[in-house]
């Protein structure tokens, strides 16, 4: 469905007020906003990035590396064969003062990781949130209007 039969479906048929096309606009992107939350697999990224191979502990900024960022599905350096584990910043540290090794955290606009071994790229998966759709958009159409119809409808007009 594209957003211009969804606006459609909510001013003409639904509220019955077709002058509110940009209010509607607004609730079907609210309620895309919303439905982004739930982490559908269509809204990963996956890529490479290269790092710094005689460092263990690096960072990523998050604005430059990763468009549209909402929270990082998993990092795991190209040479492991698991993924780095999640460590809250106040965490770092065990009870015996050693610090943790193949873990991230995000610290700011970056997120931190540590390594055990050096590495030259870490793979990335992250959760993208959804474009704002605007009235240059109605005869476009995204996943959460074609998998989620009824859904967005109900939440756009609730």
């Amino acid at each position: 469905m594209t957003l211009g039969e969804m606006v459609n479906w909510i001013i003409i048929r639904t509220i019955k007020r077709p002058e509110l096309q940009d209010n509607a606009i607004d609730a079907v992107n609210a309620a895309i906003e919303y439905a982004s939350t739930f982490d559908f697999s269509f809204d990963i990224v996956e890529g490479s990035e290269a790092i710094d191979g005689t460092l263990y502990a690096q960072s990523f900024v998050i604005s430059s590396t990763f468009s549209r960022f909402r929270k990082i599905k998993y990092l795991r350096p190209s040479g492991y064969r698991r993924y780095l584990a999640w460590r809250d910043p106040s965490r770092i540290f065990d009870k015996d003062g050693c610090e943790s090794v193949n873990v991230y955290y995000r610290a700011g606009d970056s997120i931190v990781f540590k390594l055990s071994v050096l590495q030259t790229s870490m793979l990335y998966g992250f959760y993208q949130a959804p474009a704002l759709l605007t009235v240059d958009d109605l005869n476009n159409t995204n996943n959460y209007l074609t998998l989620l119809t009824t859904a967005i409808h109900d939440a756009a007009c609730a």
